[in-house]
């Protein structure tokens, strides 16, 4: 995934990246010992940061997301 992710920042798609995970079944859901959203935390986040460097991870989960997610609450 790291190479994925640095070719796409490449073309110019940094901006615009965003990482997340399957948590829709049970298995999948950190309750109940699953890997769920804390495991991109944990494990993928050091990964990404050795391999693309922090300034990218830091726009991919917190930035990108963040702009995504962004909407005028009424």
């Amino acid at each position: 995934m790291p190479d994925a992710v640095r070719a796409l920042a490449d073309a110019g798609f940094g901006d615009r990246l965003l990482l997340g995970a399957d948590t829709t079944t049970a298995a999948a859901r950190s309750v109940g010992g699953g890997p769920g959203m804390p495991h991109l935390l944990r494990r993928v986040r050091p990964r990404l940061v050795r391999a693309v460097g922090e300034d990218l991870v830091g726009r991919v989960l917190t930035e990108n997301p963040g702009r995504a997610f962004a909407v005028p609450w009424r």
